[in-house]
């Protein structure tokens, strides 16, 4: 018989408290549920198309569980996720962390029965519809450690937006026609990694781009955000060589006012790149065990 299958989104700056979900809970239904999470090498197996997988994951899951944070709920990925659990008709529960409640939570997933990630009385809530997808009696689950580990990552996430803070005010680097220092950053390093106006840049070579110039993942994710509202840029996919049967994975390119605003700028840009050091290209050397960035 087929387990049931426990679909995790998440974004990939939320791997961890994902990946800790999928263990507490195949561990305390004594693996008689399957968790579904996108960065777990057991989930997408190598060899086999990273959106296939998710597809069919979406299709056969019983229960849909959203690593929804400040940040996630804005990723397009994530929403896309949850809005397939809902046509569905399945549940669909938002996990809340790092500043995200469920009050706070932007509609629609506002209208779902939302927990806390730490909160013991409002995780255990999670327990009986897991519970009821297999027929089971009630486990017991020790949630302490889940909850040491998400306050652990709240405490990270947010010491890296003071870093991002701070480093904005000390960067050599002004505002510079409405962009600030990380945006600019990623502006160039999309533009820069291109080959014409049509090509993309993947987000997960973008984050590891960002990271060589010292910014943290936040940085990277707050500046799409950012880029992307102003229409600089614009989502899309792109094929990757590093995934395997022409695998697809989510990327970022300029638009046309992105291209025009680098155009317009382009001897102050010149002038920025004679006392900064311009952003290196990232070197990767291998995408086994990598996690496809949402």
């Amino acid at each position: 018989m087929d387990k049931a299958v426990v679909f995790i989104s998440h974004i990939s700056e939320e791997q961890g408290i994902a990946q800790a979900l999928k263990k507490l809970v195949e561990e305390s239904f004594l693996g008689l549920i399957e968790v579904f999470v996108s960065s777990d090498a057991n989930s997408i197996k190598l060899g086999h198309k990273w959106l296939d997988n998710i597809t069919t994951a979406l299709k056969n899951c019983k229960i849909e569980i959203i690593i929804a944070s400040p940040a996630s709920v804005k990723r397009p990925w994530v929403n896309f996720e949850a809005g397939a659990g809902w046509v569905r008709n399945i549940p669909v529960i938002p996990l809340c962390h790092s500043g995200m409640t469920p009050l706070t939570l932007p509609t629609p997933l506002k209208e779902l029965q939302a927990a806390l990630a730490t909160d013991k009385e409002s995780l255990a809530n999670l327990t009986p519809v897991l519970a009821e997808a297999i027929n089971s009696k009630l486990p017991e689950i020790d949630w302490s450690g889940f909850i040491s580990m998400v306050s652990l990552h709240e405490l990270t996430y947010a010491e890296e937006t003071e870093q991002i803070k701070e480093m904005e005010e000390k960067s050599p680097l002004l505002p510079t026609h409405g962009l600030l220092p990380h945006e600019l950053t990623t502006l160039l390093l999309i533009g820069e990694n291109v080959a014409g106006t049509d090509d993309g840049h993947s987000i997960w070579e973008l984050r590891k781009g960002m990271e060589s110039t010292g910014y943290t993942n936040i940085a990277a994710g707050l500046a799409i955000k950012s880029l992307t509202r102003k229409n600089l840029i614009i989502p899309c996919m792109i094929e990757s060589q590093y995934l395997s049967n022409d695998g697809q994975m989510p990327g970022a390119k300029l638009t046309d006012e992105g291209w025009a605003w680098l155009d317009e700028n382009k001897e102050q840009l010149s002038l920025i790149r004679k006392t900064q050091k311009r952003p290196s290209t990232p070197t990767i050397e291998s995408s086994n065990g990598d996690e496809v960035p949402f």
